[in-house]
Formats: structure tokens, C-alpha cells, sequence
């Protein structure tokens, strides 16, 4: 998956401006002077933009593009007779749907998605092959999901120096904020809804485990496994859960043969030959900072002692 990292820096107002026109459309400067400092991780299926405004401006716009944000600081917004503010609350941002921001200094993040590839992951996770991704709210469905996605988003940025590195991170980074979107900002039309008997759901569930089996190592994700598999996400998740040891849903049991192979690798490496814990983390598509606690829950020792034995 093509990855390019994209800067912008600037204490310049004029040089601010410009680039807020260019992104936002309509803008009102408030302030005599302000900095702008954004950093854009983009690949096919998604772009995370991470920055921190100082100064003050409104903007009008009609959106280009399908996005979800969350700020720390001033950024308070309007669209579709919905107000909020990004600080409590994710701000879906609909393509073609007016909206108006306030901003003064404010840290932001923003994921923004490729409709068509947020699309096929809907249709898998739903078994609806048919449904089309549109959302008729700026906000989540309820408080709860709304904190949760807050919370998820905030969290991306961890990952954003990693992406360029691992096709692996990518991958599992975009499945999880698809499904973190579909489950928390809730579609406009209801998807259909199909059940299996427990012989299709066993059969199901044992092509599922070959192919995570086959194919752990690489940057597959939990709709891969469906469709491996010939069932929907929904499906896939009610036959791991009735079969697999432990009763967890397709992507636990993914992270699980993940964090299996990791250990392998740890097992056979030498930090003599330059094997690191970071570099086996990243192979196996875990961000460094969260692999030692999920390996130490897994398996009993921090990943450092196994390599080190």
C-alpha cells in the first residue's frame, strides 16, 4: 500500500491562510498573527492528518471528502442543525454537507476516509452486499459511542509515525477505524441481516482459522477472513466466538495468531545478527509502545526477556 508523509509549517499569516482557504473553503482570519503545524500520513484507503492552530478563524465549507475529528482546545462547529464541539464530542464530517467551525488554539486530529474502500468494508461486515455507506448525523449514535470514538481517534496518532513502515499497521489501522465508524455513527439505511445453522457456522469457522493460519503474516484484516471464509464479518465473529478457544471474536483470534508468530520470532532471534523487540512488533503489525503488554499478557514474560534467553 503506497504510503506518502506530507508537512506543513508556518508562523506566516498570509502563508496560514492560504493553506486554510485551500483546505477549508470560506475563511475569516480573527487573529493579526497564528501558526499552523500539520504532519499527513496517506495511503489509498485513508489519510490522518495530526496538527496544533494557534489564533483564531471561522470557516465556511461544504466538505470534499468523508471525515471523522477530534480536537483538544477551541473548535466549536454547525452542520445539518447539529451543533458541537470537537473537544467532547467526534465531528463526522458528510461530503457535500455545509458546515461552519470556529477555531481558536486547538491540537487536532483527523481521519479521513476513501468512501468506496469504507464501502466494501461495510458490505462485509454487514453481509450486505448492496449497502451503500451514508450517514444522516455529524454525531455518534450515543454518549457512549461517541467517547469511545473520541478516545479511538485521539489514540491514532501513536500510530501515524509507524504507517510508512508497516503495510501491516496500515491495514489493521483502517479496518479498525472503518468498523469503529459503522458501529458508532449509525448508517442511514439498515443493513440486512443473514444467519447460519451450526454445521455452516463450524465449517465457516474451521476456513477461517486455515487462513489466518496461512496468512498471518501478512497485511490481512478481519474482512479478508470473511470472505476466505464465505461469511459476513457478523458471521465470521459468531462462529469464532462459538468455536475458538476462549470465545473471542475474528480480530482477537487474528491478534492472537499475531502475537503467536511474534513470540516465534523472539524465540529464534539474536540481538546479536540486529533483531529487535520494536522491528519484531512492527513485522507483526503491532505499534512498539503497545506490543509488550499485549505480549506479556499472552504469553507470561516481556518480549525484551524472551529475545534476550
Amino acid at each position: 500500500m503506497p504510503t506518502d508523509v506530507s508537512t506543513f509549517s508556518s508562523d506566516d499569516i498570509e502563508e496560514v491562510e492560504a493553506r486554510l482557504c485551500e483546505q477549508y473553503g470560506s475563511v475569516d482570519i480573527g487573529s493579526a498573527d497564528g501558526s499552523l503545524r500539520e504532519e499527513r500520513t496517506s495511503t489509498d484507503r485513508f489519510s490522518l492528518t495530526r496538527g496544533k492552530y494557534s489564533g483564531s478563524f471561522t470557516a465556511t465549507t461544504e466538505a470534499p471528502a468523508l471525515s471523522a475529528m477530534v480536537a483538544h482546545g477551541h473548535h466549536h462547529w454547525s452542520t445539518g442543525g447539529e451543533l458541537g464541539d470537537s473537544q467532547d464530542t467526534p465531528l463526522l464530517v458528510r461530503p457535500g454537507v455545509d458546515i461552519r467551525a470556529s477555531w481558536g488554539a486547538t491540537d487536532f486530529v483527523v481521519f479521513t476516509y476513501d468512501i468506496p474502500a469504507l464501502e466494501r468494508s461495510a458490505r462485509m461486515l454487514y453481509g450486505d452486499d448492496r449497502l451503500t455507506v451514508r450517514f444522516a448525523s455529524g454525531l455518534p449514535a450515543d454518549r457512549a459511542r461517541g467517547r469511545y470514538f473520541h478516545d479511538l481517534l485521539a489514540s491514532t496518532v501513536t500510530y501515524a509515525p509507524l504507517l510508512r513502515d508497516s503495510e501491516l499497521l496500515q491495514t489493521s489501522l483502517h479496518r479498525m477505524m472503518a468498523a469503529a465508524l459503522l458501529e458508532c455513527f449509525a448508517p442511514s439505511a439498515d443493513p440486512a441481516r443473514r444467519s447460519d445453522s451450526v454445521c455452516s457456522q463450524q465449517e465457516g469457522y474451521r476456513r477461517a482459522r486455515a487462513f489466518i493460519d496461512e496468512h498471518a503474516s501478512e497485511p490481512i484484516t478481519v474482512d479478508d477472513i470473511a470472505a476466505a471464509a464465505s461469511l459476513s464479518v457478523r458471521q465470521l465473529d459468531d462462529a469464532v466466538r462459538s468455536f475458538s478457544s476462549g470465545g473471542v471474536d475474528a480480530a482477537a483470534e487474528l491478534r492472537r495468531a499475531r502475537l503467536d508468530g511474534a513470540h516465534r520470532d523472539l524465540i529464534r532471534g539474536d540481538p546479536t545478527r540486529g533483531d529487535t523487540v520494536g522491528a519484531i512488533a512492527l513485522r507483526w503489525g503491532f505499534a512498539p509502545s503497545n506490543f509488550a503488554r499485549a505480549y506479556r499478557t499472552t504469553h507470561g514474560a516481556s518480549p525484551r526477556q524472551t529475545l534476550n534467553r
